[in-house]
């Protein structure tokens, strides 16, 4: 097993720039391939939902058509809202999954019967991730505007320096 000590460079709109050294062990494959250790780096494979992700975008899609009709761009809400706009719709679809959740519950319908009558609480469910990504959206270009107007757009990806290589 290799071990190597990096400076790694942390890059994004949201963060500062994050120094720091640490010893990085090396994974070595079958065909001989090698990659750090994943351990320290963000898994969104397994923090999100497909599921979940597909059911949200379905709900945006069939909430692009605008009153009058017309198809807005599907990224129309990173333009920015108010923040007190996303909290208060927030706060109503919140008050709908509640009410949905409390009829299933009082009625004392098992999770089968939940699911099956999901609809009205997918669709609240829906609308409070709506409004709770748009909200941390304006959190974050608050933030990325305030903390430091030099750092580059976050690329997804780690940029390393390798200051120093130790064998384990």
């Amino acid at each position: 097993m290799v071990v190597v000590k990096v400076s790694t460079f942390i890059f994004g709109d949201y963060w500062r720039i994050k120094m720091s050294d640490v010893e990085t062990k090396m994974r070595e494959f079958d065909s001989g391939a090698t990659r750090s250790d994943d351990k320290d780096k963000l898994d969104f494979e397994g923090f999100l939902s497909p599921q979940v992700l597909f059911r949200y975008a379905q709900y945006l899609h069939k909430h692009r058509v605008q009153a009058d009709g017309k198809l807005r761009d599907s990224d129309n809400w990173q333009k920015g809202m108010p923040i007190s706009t996303y909290m208060k719709s927030k706060f109503r679809h919140f008050m709908d999954t509640w009410q949905s959740y409390r009829k299933i519950h009082d009625d004392n319908l098992s999770d089968t019967a939940i699911i099956l009558s999901s609809d009205e609480i997918e669709i609240s469910l829906c609308a409070e991730l709506f409004n709770t990504m748009g909200f941390l959206h304006e959190i974050l270009k608050l933030k990325s505007k305030t903390i430091n107007s030099e750092i580059p757009a976050f690329s997804g990806r780690e940029v390393i320096e390798v200051s120093s290589k130790v064998e384990a």
